[in-house]
């Protein structure tokens, strides 16, 4: 949780309308039937369940190619195919600002 604060509050600070949500259920009652201009998702969340079938379920729900940002520590060859199949960038933990702020202006410039 703090870790979700930390980053709303950076991105806010940029000027972002950031909705923060821990899982699919609570990233569509957060979204209110608005699809997000970008998703940025952890690969590994709550309960065994992976950011990648997030966002791809959320992509499906809204019919959009919404873009993505996997942050993870993963550097397993699993989550590499899982990310060329969603061609979502990929940033390593710890995220450092200044490339985070690179790749969301690159994707949403």
């Amino acid at each position: 949780v703090a870790i979700l604060q930390s980053m709303s509050a950076l991105l806010g600070e940029w000027g972002c309308e950031v909705l923060v949500a821990t899982d699919e259920e609570s990233a569509l009652a957060a979204l209110k039937g608005r699809a997000p201009e970008l998703i940025l998702a952890d690969y590994h969340l709550d309960h065994g369940v992976v950011g990648c079938d997030v966002v791809r379920h959320l992509r499906e729900h809204f019919r959009l190619t919404i873009p993505a940002v996997i942050i993870t520590a993963d550097r397993t060859d699993q989550c590499r195919r899982s990310l060329q199949r969603l061609d979502a960038p990929l940033l390593n933990k710890p995220v450092k600002p200044g490339k985070l702020r690179a790749v969301l202006s690159q994707m949403l410039g």
